[in-house]
């Protein structure tokens, strides 16, 4: 008796909740579909560093090291090398 009384109770519930039986039909089958057609979802690929080719821009000596510095698509870098040495035309930043 008290399951019959129990699903009564969630079957008006249901109905209030969804307003009327088809729409309440239509999630149930929305539902079954969704159950149906999950799977899971890959995991996505590692994003790959991207490196730019920058351009020597002018360089600077103090004591006893050059600092060389870069334009990178608009954006700057540098390097340290010792005094002595050339600073690299480009560099993969």
């Amino acid at each position: 008796m008290s399951k019959l009384i129990l699903a009564g109770l969630l079957t008006t519930a249901l109905v209030l909740t969804c307003c009327s039986r088809a729409a309440w039909q239509r999630g149930l089958a929305g539902a079954a579909q969704g159950a149906a057609a999950a799977q899971p979802t890959p995991a996505p690929e590692p994003a790959q560093p991207t490196t730019v080719t920058c351009y020597g821009k002018g360089e600077v000596t103090s004591g006893f090291n050059k600092i060389c510095y870069y334009d990178c698509l608009g954006s700057g870098a540098a390097i340290t090398i010792p005094a002595v040495g050339l600073c690299p035309l480009t560099i993969q930043h």
